[in-house]
């Protein structure tokens, strides 16, 4: 009926996933346009990708032409650890789709997580375009699923307080 529903296919595969943590769970979202129904709003679609995060489900998004909605696309694939590709027509998928077939089939390791210690001290600003929580001085990035060959980065900002320096040291 003319509608899209981004957010309603993510639950239904979510669903359709069931609650296995044996297998490496991806969803392939494809989209030519922007959301009409359901979440529609780049903070609703953060939040939903944070949720399949959680549940080591990750998202890769796939925007289709020159009308779809990158912010949103984009922000599901950063909170779910998935990836963000752009096709720019029909032509353009099938080998975006062999791509991430071969990566689907690769996959060594599901829900890794970074885990940061912050010494006395030094405080966290922000973690840049990833997911995080923080507990005490411990920062925690998910990396979600790893393949083989594969590198994740992880950019974070840090201040040193006043409680860090050795008193000693002259400067």
């Amino acid at each position: 009926g003319g509608n899209t529903c981004m957010s309603c296919g993510i639950d239904l595969a979510r669903t359709s996933l069931g609650e296995a943590t044996d297998l490496a769970r991806r969803i392939i979202l494809l989209s030519d346009g922007e959301a009409n129904v359901g979440v529609k709003d780049v903070l609703g679609f953060e939040k939903l990708a944070r949720a399949a995060q959680a549940d080591d489900v990750s998202i890769t998004t796939i925007g289709v032409g020159d009308d779809y909605d990158s912010r949103s696309l984009t922000a599901l694939a950063r909170e779910s650890n998935g990836q963000h590709a752009y096709a720019k027509d029909e032509a353009a998928m099938p080998a975006i789709f062999e791509e991430h077939a071969k990566r689907f089939a690769s996959v060594v390791a599901l829900g890794t997580e970074a885990t940061i210690k912050l010494a006395p001290g030094v405080e966290l600003v922000t973690v840049f375009d990833r997911s995080h929580r923080v507990e005490g001085n411990t920062v925690h990035v998910p990396l979600g699923q790893l393949v083989r060959n594969e590198r994740k980065t992880i950019l974070i900002k840090v201040a040193v307080t006043g409680g860090a320096i050795d008193e000693s040291v002259k400067i």
